[in-house]
């Protein structure tokens, strides 16, 4: 009864400065990456981007590495990710003037 149950008890980490520095760095390129221009406003397409992209990347990973036949090709998820990418820069662009801080 005096001993705490395993699933209360905190296994003590230590992050190296090295792991620190990088998780900083890796957090502070994905704000920049999903949020506008003052870094503060999450933007709905840069995420929808964000998770189409990943979307794309299951479905390579599912038909590359998984034994279940699936009927496309690696021409077709390459032009997915273009369509993604070139209809998203477009859209951000087109809309860059509405953001915060956009009246440059």
């Amino acid at each position: 009864m005096g001993e705490p149950c395993a699933s209360t008890q905190t296994i003590p980490t230590t992050k190296t400065p090295m792991v620190s520095r990088f998780l900083e760095g890796f957090q502070g390129i994905a704000r920049d990456l999903l949020t506008g221009k003052d870094g503060k406003t999450h933007d709905l397409g840069r995420w929808g981007i964000a998770f189409g992209l990943a979307g794309v990347t299951a479905l390579v990973y599912y038909q590359e590495h998984l034994p279940v036949p699936v009927h496309t090709t690696a021409r077709d998820l390459a032009i997915a990710y273009g369509v993604l990418l070139g209809g998203g820069g477009l859209g951000l662009s087109l809309k860059s003037k509405t953001e915060p801080g956009g009246d440059q």
